[in-house]
């Protein structure tokens, strides 16, 4: 039933170690800005940074997923560890998922790196947000945009084009 798997999950969330790292952090906002060949910051939210005894500090991102996710190749978790260089005065060395869906198995996992054993490193993120600055991707219109909020951008075919219909005058014009 839902409410089986609603326990569930709440049960893979309280039950790893995470309860015994101290939270320095939650839903914490970023921006990370200067990166060459993308326009503009990159901006998101952690979910938590907590302090593992005898490790320091870790930024953990938590995961509803079937499966597991790729560690050692998380460009995810090298970008957090970058923002986390300009947020915290001391370093953050280590990052990691918690898992609380099924890939969490029976009692939540958690799955932590240093970012020294990340592979590629910064210059792979970077790659990977100046091919999502540059998508390749072009919109084609069609009877799809009649229902589209950004059809006054004149983007749409004249039959779905956006016509003021529902624009209200104000009484100082």
């Amino acid at each position: 039933s839902v409410r089986d798997e609603v326990k569930a999950c709440i049960h893979r969330l309280f039950a790893p170690d995470l309860l015994d790292w101290d939270p320095v952090a939650a839903e914490l906002p970023f921006e990370v800005t200067d990166i060459p060949g993308v326009d503009g910051p990159v901006i998101g939210y952690m979910d938590s940074v907590r302090r593992i005894p005898g490790k320091g500090l870790a930024v953990l991102d938590y995961k509803t997923t079937f499966e597991k996710r790729d560690l050692e190749s998380s460009s995810q978790l090298l970008l957090y560890l970058r923002a986390c260089e300009e947020l915290f005065d001391e370093p953050v060395d280590w990052a990691g998922y918690v898992y609380v869906g099924e890939a969490g198995e029976a009692d939540g996992v958690i799955d932590l790196i240093h970012r020294d054993d990340i592979e590629g490193g910064w210059s792979d993120v970077v790659d990977m947000l100046q091919a999502a600055d540059s998508p390749s991707w072009e919109a084609e219109s069609g009877s799809h945009c009649r229902h589209c909020p950004h059809r006054s951008l004149g983007c749409a075919p004249d039959e779905h084009a956006y016509d003021n219909e529902y624009v209200i005058e104000s009484a100082n014009d």
